[in-house]
């Protein structure tokens, strides 16, 4: 979603409500054209870590002024990511607002956020950092983070060095001693940036040391409160992270999965790699076929567009397959899909282990119903499972892989198992992609966001 006339007008009004309050605040990297321009994904504004609550109190009030009703909130040590939503007919329109205290590296504060407003710059009706502090913030935090320069700031830092290079140092020693600035100004006054990506870990510890050197005990107590609160935060999934779509195929499962996956990074803000698709299964262990076959396997010789190509199996031999492959929904959950959701991630499963009960040929299993709905109820459920509906002769229409009879007794069951669970939503795929899509993404907003 691009950032619009009714984004800059909603910032600006929320801008207005700050500078209206006695908080002090600052408006970090990419401030430049805003509120009408946004150069980023999100508006990161520094600020005291006391000063959140007020500050995110007020950006509520003059939201939802604007027709904001929900917001999601993330909540770290030292930074609240919040994303707020304005949900229409038409479309659903969100802002993210990130606050942060300064900059710290695990409970370590290397960039104060008082010493940062002493030097604050006037942009407009708001302050920004000064061009020195602004210049080392943005090849510090993404290295020190992430063990990366951003390259779209390649250029900034260049030219922060170049025209404040006495500067620039006393901020190296100031933050990492004088042996390790000294060594990392050998390759900035060269204009080497990538190569202090190799110095990340030794740049972080020395910050630490250096900041518990200052600070000890305040440092100590933050560093262990940092990992306290890391541990809490990642052993909580947050809902709307999980979601998988069901439906006959034909039925537009991957159309709407690929607009599902865009209107997702563009609402919530992510980068693309955050949202993941997976088919069918975790594969965290490999398919039967693969693993007796093993080399000699060939998947491209596979007749996919007939699901029911091999004639299914009973007694132990179904029994076997249905635990193998339920393990590796079981593992895939546990070792991947819960963690990867606690770092921010969505996953998007193209159908999902209901498979085994709707159409069990299609994985050669020929087992009693009560059998796989006993698995069914000890798999990890997803937050939300969009079952698309529609009229059987219309899917037939689409994609003829499937009998029209076949079709309409999948949809019936669908429709039978929909109706045990509240986790089952059920979108009209006879509407346009698009009208599919915003419906799901409403269904998500309501469990994944709080009503303002």
């Amino acid at each position: 979603m691009m950032w619009s006339e009714e984004h800059a007008k909603s910032l600006k009004i929320a801008f207005d409500a700050l500078g209206g309050h006695s908080v002090e605040w600052m408006v970090l990297r990419n401030y430049e054209g805003l509120p009408e321009v946004n150069r980023s994904k999100d508006i990161d504004l520094l600020m005291s870590k006391k000063d959140f609550l007020n500050v995110q109190n007020i950006l509520v009030d003059s939201l939802k002024r604007e027709g904001f009703t929900r917001l999601k909130k993330e909540t770290f040590q030292y930074v609240w990511c919040l994303t707020f939503f304005k949900v229409t007919e038409k479309q659903v329109i969100s802002i993210k607002i990130d606050l942060l205290d300064g900059f710290v590296w695990k409970g370590a504060q290397l960039m104060h956020f008082d010493k940062l407003y002493q030097h604050k710059v006037k942009y407009k009706n708001f302050y920004v950092p000064s061009p020195i502090d602004d210049g080392f913030m943005l090849w510090m935090k993404p290295l020190l983070t992430g063990g990366f320069v951003k390259e779209k700031y390649i250029d900034d830092i260049v030219q922060t060095i170049k025209k404040y290079p006495s500067e620039f140092q006393q901020l190296l020693e100031d933050t990492f001693g004088k042996k390790k600035a000294k060594k990392a100004w050998v390759f900035l006054e060269r204009k080497e940036l990538e190569k202090t990506v190799p110095m990340q870990k030794e740049l972080c510890y020395a910050a630490w040391r250096k900041e518990f050197g200052r600070h000890p005990f305040e440092t100590l107590y933050s560093t262990i409160q940092h990992y306290f609160k890391e541990i809490i935060r990642r052993s909580q999934r947050p809902r709307g992270s999980f979601i998988s779509v069901a439906g006959p195929d034909g039925v537009g499962k991957s159309t709407f999965i690929e607009l599902l996956e865009k209107e997702l990074t563009e609402v919530f803000v992510k980068e693309s790699s955050d949202i993941k698709v997976v088919h069918f299964r975790p594969k965290m262990i490999p398919n039967l076929k693969k693993l007796f076959g093993g080399k000699k396997y060939d998947e491209s010789k596979e007749e996919f567009t007939n699901p029911h190509r091999a004639k299914p199996v009973g007694g132990m031999n179904a029994l076997a397959r249905l635990t193998y492959y339920w393990v590796d929904y079981v593992l895939g959950y546990w070792l991947k899909t819960r963690r990867k959701c606690a770092n921010g991630q969505i996953y998007i499963f193209d159908r999902y282990f209901y498979d085994f009960i709707i159409d069990p040929f299609r994985s050669r299993i020929k087992l009693p119903e009560w059998i796989r709905l006993t698995y069914w109820n000890f798999t990890p459920k997803p937050d939300i499972i969009f079952f698309l509906e529609c009229d059987a002769e219309i899917i037939y229409k689409r994609k003829q892989e499937l009998t029209l009879e076949e079709i309409d007794r999948q949809l019936d069951r669908y429709r039978k198992l929909a109706s045990t669970s509240t986790k089952f939503i059920i979108l009209d795929a006879c509407n346009t992609p698009d009208e599919i899509c915003l419906d799901a993404v409403r269904n998500i907003l309501e469990i994944s966001t709080q009503k303002i």
